[in-house]
């Protein structure tokens, strides 16, 4: 009769991983570890915002983390509406990091394409507090109606600058596609694009 034992010893130990800062310190790198949809991110001085998609939820938020990347400093969501979906994108810091531009939509969970935008700007320490500047749809020269915006940058701390365009639902693609139609500076100043 053979007999078999073993020596118990001790369970490996376990460290937990940091929660601050990226993996490493080359460039590039993963920014977010977020399981939903980041997008459009927008860089001044140790400010990096950025649009986000918390899964479970309807709304796209603002999301702000440090110039590094790594964990999420602060969040900023639109207000909850009954059967209503907000998105705030495509956010752009001012150059002196004070104010931020981004497009806002809203529409109703089943709808194909937003029924309410707006391009607004409103206080970094307040993007909820915005102030519209474009309505859309918006009326271009030619006669033409826009209903999108795109790239949205700061030339200087008083103008921005984005490519305009039509966003339209696709029923081959079961997506909304964007047409860049032209490159607009602050609200009025339009140069039409040459799109073949």
């Amino acid at each position: 009769m053979a007999v078999w034992a073993c020596d118990p010893s001790e369970p490996f130990g376990y460290t937990p991983p940091t929660t601050r800062g990226p993996f490493s310190q080359t460039i590039p790198r993963q920014l977010t570890f977020n399981d939903g949809d980041d997008r459009a991110p927008s860089l001044t001085g140790q400010v990096l915002v950025y649009s986000r998609r918390v899964p479970g939820r309807h709304e796209v938020c603002l999301g702000f983390l440090p110039d590094t990347g790594g964990q999420l400093e602060r969040e900023v969501c639109p207000t909850p509406e009954v059967g209503q979906s907000t998105a705030w994108l495509y956010p752009a810091l001012s150059p002196d990091g004070s104010l931020i531009a981004y497009w806002r939509e809203r529409g109703l969970y089943q709808a194909r394409v937003p029924g309410v935008r707006a391009l607004v700007v409103a206080p970094l320490t307040a993007p909820e507090s915005a102030t519209v500047l474009l309505d859309a749809p918006y009326l271009m020269p030619d006669g033409s109606r826009l209903n999108s915006v795109r790239r949205v940058t700061w030339l200087d701390s008083g103008t921005l600058r984005m490519i305009v365009g039509e966003e339209i639902f696709d029923t081959n693609l079961d997506d909304t596609v964007f047409t860049a139609a032209a490159i607009a500076d602050g609200e009025t100043q339009l140069r039409h694009l040459a799109m073949h």
